[in-house]
């Protein structure tokens, strides 16, 4: 990751600094690197389009483990849906 006083308008709402951000597993970690992000946004003039990326990442990564969960319970219970076919 580069310096975040590097980081300009269009560079700080890219994608990758959101999957960078978003694939941290440590929570302490996630929320220093959002915190110190955000703020960068900030001084930026840009925090409302930050804080919205973050809203649609977050609604992403819940969606991407609510149908993981659901995967897994098919595979606990021998169970695939398929459409509207079940195996």
């Amino acid at each position: 990751m580069k310096p975040l006083n590097s980081y300009d308008k269009k560079g700080i709402l890219a994608e990758e600094v959101f999957v960078e951000i978003f694939e941290q597993e440590d929570a302490i970690r996630r929320a220093q690197m959002l915190l110190s992000f955000q703020d960068r946004a900030k001084e930026l003039g840009v925090k409302g389009q930050f804080d919205t990326m973050v809203k649609a990442f977050e609604k992403a990564e819940k969606e991407t483990q609510q149908n993981s969960g659901r995967v897994r319970h098919s595979l606990k219970t021998g169970r695939i849906l398929l459409g509207s076919t079940t195996l």
